[in-house]
């Protein structure tokens, strides 16, 4: 696959592609992550000065104090017209690597989803904690993003989420939605 190096025009080629995941690391070329498997795009080697050009502007003050110290770092990234990506930018043998996971802009309901009747209960409940755990990409921010996208059509309220990062964008429906990014809008 034949690709350009922008960081945006590869996360255009990723989503077209139909990846789930874009990973950068130097002396590589880019993998995007196709039916579960990595595969090289078609390019030469990312150096790594190209690979700390392409990322580290996406940093604000507070995430790069943030990746200065712990070495890592996640945030949101969007590309207009194109997707969301959650992005963690992160120290590995002495150089910066980066992976990139595609969010689409649509939140997809629980039908789409083909989630078990009782995930749409968990909308309506009063009070209580419910908890969404499982492994990297099982669905618990796409199950999470269509229960907040039914309780904003349904219910009038306010709902705040602490994201890190912030995912899914949200539309005030019933509800009017405060989502505030851990480190960004809150303290760590």
């Amino acid at each position: 696959m034949d690709a350009p190096l922008s960081l945006d025009d590869l996360l255009r080629f990723m989503t077209k592609k139909g990846a789930s995941d874009l990973h950068l690391k130097p002396m590589r070329p880019p993998l995007l992550r196709l039916s579960g498997k990595l595969v090289p795009i078609k390019s030469a080697p990312i150096k790594p000065k190209e690979l700390e050009d392409m990322v580290f502007p996406l940093l604000t003050p507070i995430l790069q104090a943030k990746f200065d110290a712990h070495q890592s770092v996640d945030l949101g990234h969007g590309v207009p017209g194109v997707a969301r990506f959650r992005c963690n930018i992160y120290q590995q043998r002495g150089s910066i690597a980066a992976v990139f996971r595609r969010i689409p802009y649509e939140i997809k309901n629980y039908d789409e989803l083909a989630l078990p009747d009782v995930v749409a209960t968990f909308a309506h409940y009063p009070a209580g904690l419910v908890l969404v755990t499982g492994p990297t990409g099982s669905g618990k921010s796409t199950t999470l993003a269509a229960i907040i996208q039914d309780i904003a059509r349904t219910s009038p309220c306010h709902i705040v989420t602490i994201e890190d990062p912030i995912e899914f964008l949200f539309t005030d429906h019933m509800a009017t939605i405060s989502q505030r990014e851990v480190g960004t809008d809150t303290p760590a």
